[in-house]
């Protein structure tokens, strides 16, 4: 009776544990993660603006239809930047597969994937970033990353510096989320076992005193109820303590105390108010991960324009070119005429602007997103001083213009693949996977600055109403 009773309790508190890690601990996984891929693009853009990191040129190749450590595997000094272009970019694949595609709730988190997750965010010792490790990666971006602060460019050393203690950061929480996670899933696993296997009869309870035959025993029942499962025999021996050890009591009292939910104090008004903040610093941190995927879209997109420009010009357009330029006593400016779709109107457009003058800006655009990863910033520092009403103002505003800014490089890509010769067209660039980086940013971002509005409006009505929360 007292094993029943047992076994209710298991079952109410694990059910409990679930609703509270879905509510509390997989947004912050997810948030965590998004962190980590930010702070990770921040460094290696860095490294590769710099020269000291190659890109994968067959990145974009990859197929990625399950999350999975990349090649882990000891490689030679002589193989360094090889080895290292190859593996951060399968490891920057797997973690945008990851924050895209993967649901990370509880049901999805199976010890597994929980395994797999954990060596992911593990793959970079970036809290023993050393050039001694033992970790042949771990070592060689340590040097990366050592001649990186070396360098005579402050902003570029301060976004390597910051960059590091987020990731560093960043792998603390998941690790400490996921742990959770595990938690509870082998307290599942256990009672599954109970329920599944053990429930049959067909274990000899007199085994117990033979550990290993308990064991074996259990794994020819296990095999026929639980088959889809892997079997951890570690689980099956908490299971023979918790059960038929020599202290069941004190070992079923640990078990109940790793699931149950520990009263948490509640937040008053000042914590509540905090929070909105820490919305708006959320939504700043997705608009910081615009920065990387702009940057290489206005590269690749100036690099996809001097195609256009060096294909055969007849005799009469380069004639009316010089006598515009005679004429206006101007120098001439690449006026670029674009088509888009109005969704206001429900109607396609045009629009002409300078391609130099619009690039240029897009570039400062993309530099000031990645210096908000850099606490240390005069853009993150301003904001740290700013009210929540600028804060908020400035991220509204940014996300407006970067809105513009994808719109315009969608439309020149377009024109782009219209006007560029045929023969010329395979040398093209392609941006759209950097465009669809930047679209889901600005979306995180857009997302973040509405529920703090939400938020924000649903806690002033309540303030009048004379409501407290």
């Amino acid at each position: 009776m007292a094993e029943d009773q047992f076994i209710v309790t298991l079952e109410d508190l694990l059910e409990k544990r679930r609703v509270y890690l879905e509510e509390h601990v997989t947004p912050k996984l997810r948030e965590g993660f998004r962190a980590y891929q930010a702070a990770f693009q921040a460094l290696t853009n860095v490294l590769v603006r710099k020269g000291l990191l190659a890109e994968d040129p067959y990145k974009a190749d990859q197929r990625i239809s399950e999350i999975a450590v990349p090649d882990d595997t000891p490689f030679m000094e002589s193989e360094k930047d090889e080895a290292c272009m190859i593996r951060l970019a399968a490891f920057d694949n797997q973690l945008d597969f990851l924050n895209q595609y993967v649901d990370l709730s509880v049901e999805n988190l199976d010890l597994r994937r929980i395994k797999s997750l954990v060596g992911l965010t593990s793959y970079v010792r970036w809290k023993q970033l050393s050039e001694t490790s033992n970790h042949s990666l771990t070592r060689a971006v340590a040097e990366y990353v050592g001649r990186m602060k070396r360098d005579t460019d402050p902003l570029s050393v301060d976004i390597v510096n910051d960059s590091h203690d987020q990731l560093a950061q960043a792998t603390d929480k998941i690790i400490n989320g996921l742990r959770l996670v595990a938690d509870y899933r082998k307290e599942q696993y256990k009672l599954d076992l109970r329920q599944k296997v053990l429930s049959k009869g067909n274990v000899d309870p007199r085994l117990a005193a033979r550990p290993e035959q308990y064991v074996q025993a259990v794994r020819k029942e296990f095999v026929k109820h639980m088959r889809n499962e892997p079997f951890a025999q570690d689980l099956v021996l908490q299971v023979l303590e918790e059960d038929l050890g020599s202290n069941t009591e004190e070992a079923q009292r640990q078990a109940i105390d790793r699931i149950s939910i520990k009263e948490e104090k509640p937040k008053t008004e000042e914590k509540t108010e905090k929070s909105f903040r820490s919305m708006l610093d959320e939504a700043a941190r997705a608009l910081s991960a615009c920065g990387r995927p702009l940057e290489s879209i206005t590269s690749r997109t100036r690099e996809n324009y001097q195609l256009l420009k060096m294909r055969r010009v007849s005799v009469g357009e380069r004639f009316r070119k010089w006598i515009s330029r005679v004429v206006q006593q101007t120098e001439e400016k690449d006026i670029i005429t674009v088509e888009f779709f109005n969704e206001a109107t429900s109607s396609r457009q045009t629009e002409s602007f300078s391609f130099d003058e619009f690039c240029n800006g897009a570039m400062k655009k993309a530099k000031l997103c990645s210096s908000l990863q850099v606490k240390v910033s005069n853009v993150s520092r301003k904001l740290q001083d700013a009210s929540e009403d600028q804060v908020f103002e400035f991220i509204h505003k940014n996300i407006e213009e970067l809105g513009l800014v994808h719109r315009r490089f969608n439309s020149i890509d377009t024109y782009l693949k219209t006007e560029i010769p045929r023969d010329q067209r395979s040398r093209m660039r392609s941006i759209n996977t950097e465009l669809a980086a930047l679209k889901d940013a600005l979306q995180r971002a857009n997302k973040k600055n509405h529920s703090y509005v939400a938020r924000r409006e649903e806690f002033e009505q309540m303030k009048r109403l004379g409501i407290k929360r």
